[in-house]
């Protein structure tokens, strides 16, 4: 499956699931799973409706920069996304991918 494919549908089910971002040659960083949400505007006719995905790390020295990161998940296989970090909680960082 392609990105351009991907829908919020193919990742609710693995709400709360472990993703791996690879972000250096040898260091990954695991992530859960943590939101998948609906954009609130309709598409133009023929285009999938956007949405979020939310992923929440426990790393908390420090975050990833905004970038195309290799994503890698047991079901979904390996994806390129650009991620972006959203915010800084009691556990660690959350990220965001947004697909238009």
């Amino acid at each position: 499956m392609t990105l351009d494919e991907l829908t919020a549908a193919d990742f609710e089910p693995h709400l709360g699931s472990t993703f791996t971002i690879q972000y250096a040659d040898a260091e990954a960083l695991e992530v859960s799973l943590v939101s998948v949400a609906p954009m609130s505007y309709d598409p133009p006719p023929g285009r999938r409706h956007g949405f979020s995905l939310t992923f929440q790390s426990t790393l908390t020295d420090r975050y990833l920069p905004q970038r195309v990161y290799t994503i890698t998940h047991a079901a979904l296989g390996t994806l390129e996304l650009f991620v972006v970090p959203h915010q800084s909680n009691q556990i660690g960082f959350t990220y965001e991918v947004i697909f238009n």
